[in-house]
């Protein structure tokens, strides 16, 4: 396993998380949407789906809930 220190190990982030947001905001929505279908592992949902979705909310039992219970 390579050992890297915090410098070299932040330098291996930045090159990882390469995005080409001019790319991206040079495509139009029909670009996008076709992009999408292309990539099995990433298909849009359909309006039902889409439908079916609901806000996210902290029910105390999940990521959330140790900083609940530090702050007492």
């Amino acid at each position: 396993m390579a050992k890297y220190n915090a410098k070299e190990a932040k330098e291996l982030v930045k090159k990882s998380t390469y995005s080409d947001t001019e790319k991206l905001d040079n495509m139009s929505e029909k670009d996008i949407h076709e992009a999408a279908l292309s990539d099995p592992d990433a298909q849009p949902l359909t309006e039902e789906q889409a439908k079916e979705f609901k806000p996210a909310t902290d029910r105390g039992d999940g990521i959330y809930a140790h900083k609940k219970k530090s702050k007492n």
